[in-house]
């Protein structure tokens, strides 16, 4: 026909390659050596190196890999916030991966992508679906963190998430109860349960 319809996209094009990491540690004087892969071209590569006198120099460097993390599942955003909470309470471990950065605006964001992809249940699952007792434990685990900062949690989230926790299924694994309970616990719900 005499119709038609287009759509013209730039899509990057990057360097052939792949990241390799590599973790040494020592308690005494060794020298460390750094082999590139066989093959490959010294003018097409980098090597970063970064150095720390204790594992706890390390914890920077893993912070930036997990706020940079492009994926967005629930498990993946409740790992990028739970350093984001961690690293707003430690400013001086943190300062030099946190500068330039909204942190504020990133935490918030969070946030709301969490209970936009809460279950209809009140539970989270991996991404839409089911609940699954272990996703929703550790969301429940870092939104406890986020609240004991002060932050303000949506209502409507926070009580689909009780009622999650506290709705009884006959075909409930062992496990999933005791996740069920944690939840509980780190809610403050007091209940006179036994397994």
């Amino acid at each position: 026909g005499k119709y038609s319809d287009s759509v013209t996209r730039e899509l990057p094009i990057l360097k052939f390659g792949y990241y390799q990491s590599q973790s040494q540690t020592a308690d005494s004087p060794k020298v460390f050596t750094l082999t590139p892969a066989q093959g490959s071209d010294p003018a097409l590569g980098k090597i970063t190196v970064s150095l720390a006198p204790s594992l706890l120099g390390t914890l920077p460097t893993a912070v930036d890999y997990l706020l940079n993390y492009p994926y967005g599942c629930v498990e993946q955003t409740t790992s990028r916030l739970f350093p984001l909470l961690i690293a707003k309470s430690y400013p001086d471990i943190y300062g030099s991966t946190l500068k330039d950065r909204n942190l504020e605006a990133m935490i918030k964001t969070g946030l709301t992508r969490l209970r936009n992809l809460q279950s209809s249940d009140g539970g989270w699952s991996w991404w839409y679906g089911p609940s699954s007792p272990y996703v929703t434990a550790y969301v429940t685990e870092m939104l406890s963190l986020a609240k004991a900062q002060g932050y303000s949690l949506d209502e409507q989230m926070m009580s689909s998430l009780k009622s999650y926790l506290l709705s009884k299924s006959t075909n409930q694994t062992y496990d999933q109860q005791i996740l069920r309970l944690y939840g509980q616990s780190l809610l403050g719900i007091q209940q006179n349960k036994s397994l």
